[in-house]
């Protein structure tokens, strides 16, 4: 059941993508990579890398030719361990979610979806100058 509605969310998404000008369809994680972290990454930063685990967002010769200093949080120690030698200074396995229940995932889609559709709409038609609140 959550699978199909996972799949049905992914079609969704990329019918929705279909619609909008090229210039409006930007994978986040692609662009946080190659955009916005890289103004960050400054010679012997601290980072902090949640939910990195075996996969760190900085390679360990990355790191390394920068001087940062990452520490490295999870949830799973297993994930941790698993990461390549050199990538963390240090490991903090952690749960960094509140302690609160979750909200329904129906409802998580439901909000976001909301979301998106108010932010392409605001992003999409134009204001009059004469609009007012």
């Amino acid at each position: 059941m959550i699978r199909r509605f996972i799949d049905w969310n992914i079609r969704l998404s990329r019918g929705l993508d279909r619609l909008l000008p090229a210039d409006y369809v930007i994978d986040g994680n692609s662009d946080f990579k190659s955009n916005f972290a890289p103004k960050w990454l400054k010679a012997n930063a601290r980072v902090v890398d949640i939910g990195g685990g075996k996969n760190p967002f900085l390679t360990a010769e990355r790191k390394n030719a920068l001087g940062i200093h990452v520490t490295g949080v999870d949830i799973s120690a297993q994930e941790l361990e698993r990461a390549p030698v050199g990538a963390y200074d240090k490991i903090i396995c952690a749960d960094i979610y509140p302690r609160q229940p979750a909200p329904p995932i129906w409802l998580v889609n439901l909000l976001a979806g909301a979301f998106l559709l108010l932010a392409l709409r605001s992003a999409l038609v134009p204001s009059s100058p004469t609009a007012r609140c």
